[in-house]
């Protein structure tokens, strides 16, 4: 039935603790079920319809129902309360709002939200993407404000050309919520300006940013604002720096800065006359990095004459920061100690954790440094001091206490150490211990009773646990083993399949291992198998891999004669090689049921490897050109590894051969005189045969290159002393060998050109002649001439009762000992056995230096012992030739 609507009431007063939805948030009477937004006004329908159960529905249109309803339904209790009614409700799916109560109370409800909705407009207020944000706040909280403020209900528009807020409620509400919207965007808008700061030179400028960035990091906190310094080196006008915040941000952020740059302006000078600046500049800088960070000023060490120490900041900052440095200067000497090694990260600890506890715990200063061969602590502070620290640090490294033995299983001690140890250095790097397995001479591990190998682990504190906890895991990660057929659903594989999930040079298997996690090994023995050492889910990720591998690997068969093989495989494969290398693909050639080439890979390596073959054979039966060099020049052509000859077949595209007496019968099946290239008439060899195959274009580029390669006067020539010439060709020629092999030259000693002179104007007598392409011949001078700046430096063996045993004794068996002490320290070491017996060592002042290290901890390591025996029994032990001893030896 028709409702009459009772005259309306006044309007009421708008309610601050009624609350409208923010934009995010879908409002509802007392469930909570629709979002209620409209772009234009509302009105209920007059249609009212009555049920036995003393209710009556509204319909509402969708979009205002949020207005009646209030956050959390505080305006649809209001209505209930005013009205009277027990229940008020809105139904989602009918579209209708729901009163329960007298038939008074019903009505009253009706006219209630009538008026309520006549009051409501919509007011669209422009305002850019960026700024809608900042209006809404966190999580919406800043418009949830706004809206319970206002009593306005709050959305926002971000597309079409004109981005705005849109606001619903009465005027006043409207009024209100746009005022606090306004002046929230305003308060809160991100803005960016930039500040001229004048001159700021870099004593200043360091003090500003602070260490690493602490002083801009501290007022970035203190003041909300971003700070960026663009700062250029104390030149005028060029100097600024960038605030980025809102309008208080960046007000507070300008007065912290000005008023540091105030402070930072006033420096203390104090001289450094008489006083080691090394000490108070320290290893890279490490001591002044110290004493700013304890002083909070900034500190320039200056080396002028007279040099000082240049101190800026506050009063109190720059008053401790002198303190602090007059105490490095009274703090007493250094201390240099050698430490093993591997026990480096022992004594470091994780992030230096252990030399920093070492530090607070002595007051001492400790620097740790090392080279290939031996690691150093250097500890700076008093006699008591420094005593301290390294009694700690002697504890980490030798004793006891700070060592952890363990058990493992052979197979784990074995894993542990596979690949150069990678599994021990993983976890001594993560847990900063130094971790061994006792091995016998011959490498093998040392098994207890129980058949286990025995692990040391140490560390200090907890990270011997660690490091135990993570072998264990390794033990329990006991190996699977695979058969490849299996797990890659073939009847058998071969070779091949092997070396392909392998890779070149095990690069695929590599990168397997370090995606998974686990360590692989394959076995070729028929059927082929692989290992995998993991866990369950490396295991799985490791198989899943290689299946889909193996999958995207295919097998195409070329049909080739037999005889055409050798074409494609070369001399020394090396033209097989280059297939597989350019190409990706695996090649394999069969002769059952037919001849063929068999091609293994993905669409693309076995399409490359094809062309890369067809070409070959293509080419393979056009003339081969051949040319006749001199033998002296094959090491020029091949070069070091092959290099050479590599790159012209790179450059080129031809293919090439180089044919020596080795390749007799070769050369003899080129239709070529063996004989008469090879033999000339003293017997001497003296040609090699360049057999050079492809396309017309390709072999003329090849033969150029060639050419150059051997070129006669493509040389360089040095003008040495006689002395420089005996100690090149000394040793066998080592010197020279070396030179040659590292960068594909040839050189040979020459006669000058009559009245020849050095720089120095003395007169020359030898030349030394470098063969060899461009860049090779201008590496290997700069190698020649740094082995020709090298000193000599000769030492008597002194304090020793037999100098001949001592010298076998630093050299080695073999002369194993003093080599790889040469290699060590890249020095040259001989020795003169007359009277006196001498050690001359011959190199840069750093190779020397550890040269002669090296050669005294030799003679340290060896002991004497005599014991008395009889004449007629010395040639028993020496034997023939001194067989005898040299076997005892």
């Amino acid at each position: 039935p028709s409702l009459v609507s009772p005259p309306p009431l006044p309007t009421p007063p708008a309610t601050p603790e009624l609350r409208a939805p923010p934009p995010s948030v879908a409002p509802s009477a007392l469930r909570g079920e629709e979002r209620a937004f409209s772009d234009a006004g509302a009105v209920v329908s007059g249609q009212i319809t009555a049920d036995e159960d003393d209710v009556e529905s509204f319909p509402v249109e969708g979009s205002m129902v949020g207005c009646l309803i209030g956050r959390g339904g505080l305006r649809v209790r209001e209505l209930a309360s005013i009205s009277g009614c027990s229940q008020i409700r809105y139904d989602t799916e009918a579209g209708l709002m729901s009163a329960k109560g007298t038939s008074a109370q019903r009505a009253e409800a009706n006219r209630m939200m009538k008026i309520w909705l006549l009051e409501m407009d919509e007011e669209v207020v422009p305002m850019a993407v960026e700024v809608h944000g900042v209006v809404i706040g966190a999580r919406g909280c800043k418009v949830q404000e706004i809206e319970a403020e206002s009593g306005a209900k709050i959305r926002f528009e971000r597309t079409g050309p004109a981005p705005s807020m849109i606001v619903t409620g009465s005027t006043e509400q409207r009024k209100i919520a746009i005022a606090m919207a306004m002046a929230s965007a305003q308060n809160s808008f991100v803005g960016e300006e930039e500040v001229p700061l004048g001159v700021v030179d870099t004593a200043t400028a360091r003090a500003l940013i602070g260490i690493k960035g602490a002083q801009v990091r501290s007022m970035e906190t203190s003041s909300g604002a971003r700070i960026r310094f663009a700062l250029d080196n104390g030149r005028a006008g060029n100097n600024t720096m960038t605030l980025r915040g809102n309008q208080e941000q960046r007000d507070a952020a300008r007065t912290m800065i000005e008023g540091m740059l105030v402070q930072l302006r006033i420096e203390d000078r104090h001289s450094l006359v008489n006083l080691d600046i090394r000490a108070l500049v320290g290893p890279g800088g490490v001591v002044v990095r110290g004493l700013e960070k304890q002083s909070g000023a900034s500190i320039s060490v200056v080396p002028d004459d007279p040099p000082y120490v240049s101190i800026r900041g506050d009063r109190k900052n720059r008053t401790r920061a002198w303190e602090l440095i007059q105490g490095v200067f009274t703090a007493g000497q250094e201390s240099l100690y050698e430490i093993p090694l591997g026990l480096r990260r022992v004594v470091i600890g994780i992030n230096g954790s252990n030399v920093k506890g070492v530090e607070e715990a002595t007051g001492a200063r400790v620097t740790m440094f090392w080279d290939d061969d031996k690691a150093k602590a250097r500890i700076a502070g008093t006699d008591e001091q420094r005593n301290a620290a390294w009694e700690e640090i002697t504890k980490w490294v030798s004793s006891d206490e700070c060592l952890l033995a363990q058990t493992v299983s052979e197979d784990t001690a074995i894993e542990l150490m596979r690949h150069r140890a990678k599994r021990i250095r993983d976890v001594e790097g993560r847990t900063a211990t130094s971790i061994s397995v006792m091995r016998n001479q011959s490498g093998e591990c040392v098994l207890d009773a129980e058949g286990r190998a025995q692990i040391t682990i140490r560390g200090v504190g907890e990270s011997r646990a660690e490091a135990a906890a993570m072998i264990q895991t390794v033990e329990t990660q006991s190996p699977s083993t695979y058969v490849l057929s299996e797990i890659l659903g073939v009847e058998s594989c071969s070779i091949l399949d092997v070396r392909r999930l392998i890779g070149r040079k095990g690069a695929t298997v590599a990168h397997v291992e370090k995606e998974c996690g686990a360590t692989i090994s394959f076995d070729p023995t028929p059927p082929p198998t692989m290992t995998i050492m993991g866990s369950h889910a490396a295991r799985d990720r490791v198989l899943a891999m290689i299946k889909a591998d193996f999958a995207a690997i295919d097998e195409e068969v070329l049909p080739l004669g037999q005889d055409k093989h050798g074409s494609l495989i070369g001399v020394g494969g090396r033209t097989i090689k280059r297939l597989e290398r350019d190409s990706g693909a695996q090649v394999s050639f069969r002769l059952t049921p037919e001849a063929a080439m068999v091609v293994r890979g993905t669409a693309e390596q076995r399409a490359s490897a094809m062309a890369f073959a067809k070409n070959i054979l293509e080419n393979d039966g056009a003339e081969p050109m051949i040319m006749l060099i001199e033998r002296r020049h094959f090491g020029l052509l091949i070069g070091k590894e092959g290099r050479v000859v590599r790159d012209v077949e790179k450059e080129s595209g031809a293919r090439i051969q180089v044919l020596t007496e080795s390749n007799f019968e070769e050369v003899a099946r080129l239709g070529l005189d063996a004989n008469a290239l090879f033999k000339s008439g003293n017997g001497d060899r003296e040609q090699a045969v360049v057999v050079i195959k492809g396309s017309e274009q390709e072999r003329e580029v090849a033969k150029g290159l060639v050419l150059l390669a051997i070129d006669a006067q493509a040389t360089d020539r040095i003008p040495v002393t006689h002395a420089q010439r005996e100690y090149l060709w000394a040793s066998n020629s080592q010197r020279v060998r070396e030179i040659e092999q590292a960068h594909s030259v040839q050189l040979r000693a020459i006669k000058p050109t009559e009245g020849m002179v050095d720089a120095s104007g003395l007169e020359v007598n030898t030349v030394i002649e470098i063969r060899g392409r461009g860049t090779n011949r201008v590496q290997a001078s700069e190698m020649l001439m740094q082995v020709l700046g090298e000193d000599e430096e000769i030492r008597e063996m002194v304090g020793v009762d037999f100098p001949l045993l001592a010298v076998r004794l630093v050299i080695g068996a073999r002369g194993q000992k003093v080599k790889q002490m040469e290699v060590d320290s890249g020095a040259r070491i001989r020795f003169e056995t007359g009277e006196p017996v001498s050690i001359v060592v011959r190199g840069s002042p750093e190779a020397r230096l550890k040269a002669w290290a090296l050669i005294a901890e030799a003679q340290a390591e060896a002991e004497e012992e005599t014991f008395a025996l009889k004449e007629s029994k010395h040639y028993l032990l020496i034997g023939r030739g001194g067989e005898g001893v040299r076997k005892i030896e």
